[in-house]
């Protein structure tokens, strides 16, 4: 992962791009994501998405989060992407949209308020092979607290979703007023 937003494929014994993976060795995984909800954008990092740490690679799939929560976007994303094609698999939005978002039914609801922001993603996921599923610590949501009543629903959380389908198995948060993260 470089450049922002891109995944790249290289060969290891000359460096030179992967001719198979995304165009000419070069994944624009994000864009790919993003386009989804806005077709017009043309540069992932133009609505200030990017990768925010390192992906994890697992039975040929590359698992990466994104975004920056502080730039009032909507929600982080864990993307799958296909080793070898650089086609991205599934993605989950940390803060569900509407009800075409996974965990709608969920966090819908715990959304009050105009604003639904944050929900970056700041550290590499845990995989599990055996149970087959994937760790995500969430961070927390942006913007002023009396816009977004609620528990906000999955920021400040610790995601489990499946490996091959990004289906949320089970979120952990703790929401107080006087402690913004605590340990799930």
């Amino acid at each position: 992962a470089a450049a922002g937003s891109f995944l790249f494929a290289l060969d290891a014994r000359t460096g030179k791009p992967i001719p198979g993976f995304g165009n000419d060795g070069q994944a624009s995984v994000i864009l790919d994501v993003v386009r989804q909800r806005y077709p017009d954008v043309t540069a992932a990092i133009s609505l200030g998405y990017w990768f925010t740490a390192a992906p994890q690679i697992y039975n040929g799939v590359v698992y990466v989060g994104s975004t920056r929560s502080e730039s009032h976007i909507p929600g982080g994303h864990v993307i799958a992407v296909d080793a070898k094609t650089g086609k991205v698999l599934w993605h989950f939005n940390t803060i569900p949209q509407d009800e075409k978002d996974q965990g709608w039914d969920i966090a819908g609801p715990t959304w009050v308020g105009g604003e639904r922001n944050g929900g970056g993603i700041w550290e590499t996921f845990s995989i599990d092979p055996q149970l087959g599923l994937l760790y995500v610590a969430v961070g927390n949501p942006f913007g002023d607290s009396t816009k977004r009543i609620g528990t906000n629903l999955f920021t400040d959380s610790l995601l489990a979703l499946t490996l091959d389908t990004g289906t949320t198995m089970t979120s952990g948060t703790t929401t107080r007023p006087i402690n913004r993260f605590s340990s799930t």
